[in-house]
């Protein structure tokens, strides 16, 4: 089985598991509201058509709630492409012996040192490969000119002490 089908299977298989966590917590909530309409009813009458309304509300409000926010987190496709990664360039934020992070388009990933050696911080790199949300990188050529025209600009943030 190749590695992509693998990471499919592995996002099929978590947002299984986030659906799964969801509709549990939902029933829990919905057995405290019972639950406590009951104790309410043992200290004050409670009309019967707050037995009805209130559970209703309850379903309502958290399948329309699943419905326009949640559907969209547990069932949205992966933004991550393992071909569209290589070749882009990025910049080590740790040094990689031979695993570290690099900063690549603005997010940070788990990378690997290609050729196994240690590659030190705030290099330019080249990702070579994907494996498994791992990206290899090996360090950007000399021969591919400057590294800061390769780079994207990153933005700087200055602080100033009181």
């Amino acid at each position: 089985m190749s590695s992509s089908r693998r990471v499919i299977r592995k996002r099929a298989y978590k947002q299984r598991q986030n659906l799964h966590a969801y509709l549990a917590r939902e029933a829990m909530e919905f057995a405290l509201l019972l639950a406590g309409l009951m104790v309410a009813h043992t200290i004050v009458r409670i009309p019967a058509w707050v037995w009805g309304a209130l559970p209703a509300m309850k379903l309502v409000s958290s399948g329309a709630f699943y419905v326009l926010f949640l559907r969209r987190l547990f069932f949205q496709k992966a933004r991550f492409d393992d071909a569209s990664w290589i070749g882009d360039v990025g910049r080590t934020l740790s040094s990689l012996s031979p695993r570290g992070y690099v900063r690549i388009h603005g997010e940070v990933w788990t990378a690997v040192s290609r050729s196994g050696q240690s590659l030190p911080a705030a290099l330019p790199v080249v990702v070579c490969a994907v494996k498994d949300r791992m990206l290899e990188v090996e360090r950007l050529p000399k021969d591919e000119g400057p590294a800061s025209e390769k780079l994207p600009e990153e933005a700087t943030v200055s602080i100033k002490s009181s």
